[in-house]
């Protein structure tokens, strides 16, 4: 039996019978990836051009799959976060509300506010806590973050120069903020 034959029945036997059981690789394992990896095995084995492409088209599947999985599970995590911010937003207020003045409850807050989509809230306890605590880096940088976001740069920029005059080191970072938002479309 000629080379090719022996490679191709080999992967026959290996697509139809040990197909579900064999995985040879987790970007492999979807959407066809195993039986394109098989075939290119045996063709390439042969030391054919048409290998390589099925191992290059098992790739690309594979890949698409994994992304698939990927963004799926992302936006399941975000739900899920989402659902809990939700439930936990009275909880929040109310410890925010008990230390205004301390740090943890005020990002807490801001991060619920920004999480379900309420940035004008965000904005509110940021400003409230900036002026309350104008030496307070973390909440100044929070607050110039949240200022990019909702798209009022030049306020952005002035909580960039707040943080040069607290000797920040955040003021670099808060200014490449800035800068990406301006490049956004």
């Amino acid at each position: 039996m000629p080379r090719v034959c022996k490679n191709l029945a080999a992967a026959a036997f290996i697509l139809f019978f040990a197909g579900p059981f064999a995985q040879p690789s987790a970007v492999l394992a979807a959407n066809g990836g195993n039986k394109m990896f098989m075939l290119a095995q045996a063709e390439y084995a042969q030391g054919s051009f048409a290998g390589q492409e099925y191992v290059n088209k098992g790739l690309e599947a594979g890949s698409r799959a994994i992304f698939a999985q990927t963004e799926f599970a992302k936006n399941r995590a975000l739900t899920e976060q989402m659902m809990w911010f939700g439930k936990a937003l009275p909880y929040l207020r109310a410890g925010y509300l008990q230390h205004p003045n301390e740090f943890p409850y005020i990002a807490r807050l801001a991060l619920a506010y920004n999480i379900l989509g309420n940035p004008a809230d965000e904005l509110a306890v940021l400003a409230d806590a900036s002026h309350r605590l104008p030496n307070n880096a973390e909440i100044v940088f929070m607050y110039g973050q949240s200022l990019a976001r909702t798209g009022d740069l030049l306020r952005a920029i002035q909580q960039a120069e707040r943080l040069d005059r607290l000797g920040s080191s955040k003021a670099s970072t808060l200014r490449t903020f800035i800068r990406m938002r301006v490049q956004q479309p």
